[in-house]
């Protein structure tokens, strides 16, 4: 079974307050005595409204935050301003990261890859390209271009056996053309017996057949559970962290421009993508543009150092991304379907 927990506006953040306040006889015994007070003394609605944001705030949370606003009324504490989203999400990760490590054992699961390695790339996907999960039996993640299949296969599995049919299945999927590429992940911490000869033989075919094996490290793993657990707390609006309710979108956006090492070392080697030099400077002239959508010529081509000739002459080939309004000055405008490209 699986479960949401729905958010409170405003107006129902409200009515939850006035209704806990009414349940407290103290409280309400102050009320009578001095009707001027409201329903919602010692609270009011624009201090309500402060506490609960637009979208929206889970009941425990704001439970939480009445809770130390009303002691904070009382001159009891003075509360400090929670940190912005993003450092809150970091500090946080930091301290789930480090228990992660400490642990004698991580559980070497499958699913834990499977899973963290579809969001992490969904999130992260290179421009151009989608990120899905695998219909076929050992194609857990693939990525899909327009002319080119890049395969993930994960396998953890400590019986030879076992691995050895896993590979087995892999060398008929590259026999039959069904993914161009492959890369195969499996822990570092798991060897590969030399005695088992044929997982050995059916996994050195496959590399001499083009298909790249990744390692990855505790660190990796570590990461990846983090990772899940946050994504899932985040999913049924339920990641609080310290006095704060973090939504999905905030955490996706933490993510993007906050990816801790590990995981941007593990989307680094997953992708298995070379980006041509022409690619990089469209990538590089929409976000010169993202947010500005007109700008000199001369300011852009100096931020993206390239000569201005260079730089007209990139936008003429690739009106999709940008238009050129001749001067003067000229001015560069961001074409809006560009923004989708990244």
């Amino acid at each position: 079974d699986e479960s949401i927990l729905t958010t409170l506006t405003r107006e129902s953040a409200k009515r939850l307050i006035e209704f806990r306040l009414n349940n407290q006889k103290e409280i309400a015994d102050l009320q009578q005595k001095d009707p001027k007070r409201g329903a919602l003394w010692p609270f009011t609605w624009e201090g309500i409204e402060q506490i609960v944001p637009p979208e929206g705030l889970p009941a425990r949370d704001l439970i939480r935050r009445a809770r130390h606003r009303f002691d904070e009324l009382k001159q009891e504490i003075t509360i400090k301003p929670p940190p912005p989203p993003e450092e809150a999400i970091s500090q946080h990760w930091n301290e789930l990261f480090e228990k992660q490590l400490q642990q004698p054992e991580v559980r070497l699961d499958e699913g834990v890859y499977e899973d963290g390695l579809l969001r992490l790339l969904q999130t992260k996907p290179p421009r151009g390209w989608r990120v899905h999960r695998g219909t076929e039996r050992d194609i857990h993640v693939l990525l899909e271009g327009q002319k080119e299949k890049t395969g993930k296969s994960v396998s953890n599995s400590e019986n030879m056996t076992s691995l050895a049919r896993h590979l087995g299945r892999l060398q008929a999927m590259i026999s039959s053309s069904q993914v161009n590429r492959l890369i195969f992940l499996r822990d570092a911490r798991l060897p590969i017996k030399p005695t088992a000869t044929v997982t050995q033989r059916r996994l050195q075919d496959l590399v001499q057949k083009g298909m790249q094996v990744l390692r990855p490290p505790a660190e990796a793993y570590a990461s990846l559970n983090v990772l899940r657990e946050l994504w899932n707390k985040a999913a049924e609006n339920d990641l609080s962290i310290g006095d704060s309710s973090m939504s999905m979108g905030q955490l996706k956006s933490w993510l993007v421009k906050k990816t801790p090492r590990p995981l941007q070392e593990l989307i680094d080697a997953c992708q298995g993508i070379t980006i041509s030099p022409l690619d990089e400077l469209i990538d590089k002239l929409i976000e010169t543009l993202k947010g500005q959508w007109m700008v000199l010529l001369k300011d852009a081509a100096q931020k993206m150092a390239l000569r201005e000739t260079d730089l007209a002459q990139l936008v003429i080939e690739k009106p999709e991304v940008a238009g050129l309004l001749s001067g003067p000055p000229m001015v560069l405008f961001l074409n809006p379907e560009a923004v989708n490209r990244t």
